[in-house]
């Protein structure tokens, strides 16, 4: 005879799960037929420095902090998820010659050419194409690594896993040095075994007020709030005192955080991918 705690064998079989997504992202149908797909998992102490970074980035995005706060609240109760990454090697050069126009290039020789320049840049780490997915990309590829990517997730809510796909997730873990080469990159967090982590994110009930959901929201959805655009100067409906003090539609500069803290963050962000990637070195000559 033997006892089991279900909740901690259910989080533990998280792993079972993701190993039968990646047969379904490696199985997916495509496009073109051509698409290499490459599929990395991550779990406990690997998402760490994922995590950190998030929270660095979360100073100034609001996409980043609230994924920070969900996987550190599921880090806190010793339920991390495991994380799928999935990617697409040679997006770049579609090799297909369709001449579609879909990537904004009439022909694919043109977007090959403007390709091959785009890439002999250094990488500038003031743009995000810096740490990940750089781009352009063959459109139609692109869409195999997504059909990839619903596989995946299709096959974990076929198992009653909690799951999203994010993308912050894939582009800081490809930063971090995982799936190397790849030009798209996903990542999709399977689990905890709780309902509705990613959805509902019961991680961030407090820590945002009303006005802070509301400013959220009115920049999310800005034509939710608008008074009647046509030709005029739509007002704002940003609270109960909009008809008697107005404001107005505008486009202006974000306001940054201090530059000072942002640049040791970004200095930390630097540091993890040097020491991750020199873990991943490390970890990749040991199984050769």
């Amino acid at each position: 005879m033997a006892y089991y705690d279900g909740k901690k064998l259910a989080n533990e079989g998280l792993l079972s799960v993701a190993q039968l997504c990646a047969m379904a992202a490696l199985k997916a149908p495509q496009m073109t037929g051509t698409t290499e797909v490459k599929v990395e998992i991550l779990t406990g102490e690997d998402l760490d420095p994922l995590i950190e970074v998030l929270g660095i980035l979360g100073q100034d995005n609001t996409v980043c902090y609230g994924d920070n706060k969900t996987l550190q609240s599921c880090k806190d109760k010793g339920t991390v998820p495991v994380v799928m990454l999935i990617g697409g090697i040679g997006l770049g050069n579609s090799g297909l010659d369709w001449d579609c126009g879909a990537c904004g290039f009439a022909t694919c020789k043109e977007h090959d050419a403007y390709l091959a320049v785009e890439r002999e840049k250094p990488p500038d780490f003031t743009r995000p194409s810096a740490f990940g997915t750089p781009g352009p990309v063959c459109v139609w590829k692109a869409i195999d690594v997504g059909m990839a990517m619903d596989w995946a997730a299709a096959t974990a809510f076929q198992h009653n896993i909690e799951n999203r796909a994010m993308a912050s997730v894939g582009v800081i873990s490809q930063a971090l040095g995982y799936l190397a080469t790849s030009e798209v990159s996903i990542g999709i967090c399977l689990g905890p075994c709780e309902p509705e982590v990613y959805y509902n994110r019961p991680s961030l009930k407090e820590q945002y007020d009303k006005e802070l959901v509301v400013n959220y929201m009115m920049r999310a959805f800005p034509t939710h709030f608008m008074g009647f655009p046509g030709t005029g100067d739509p007002r704002m409906k940003y609270s109960a005192e909009w008809e008697t003090d107005a404001r107005y539609v505008r486009v202006a500069k974000r306001e940054e955080v201090a530059q000072e803290k942002k640049e040791a963050g970004m200095a930390r962000v630097m540091q993890l991918i040097m020491e991750t990637r020199a873990k991943i070195a490390e970890r990749a000559a040991s199984e050769a």
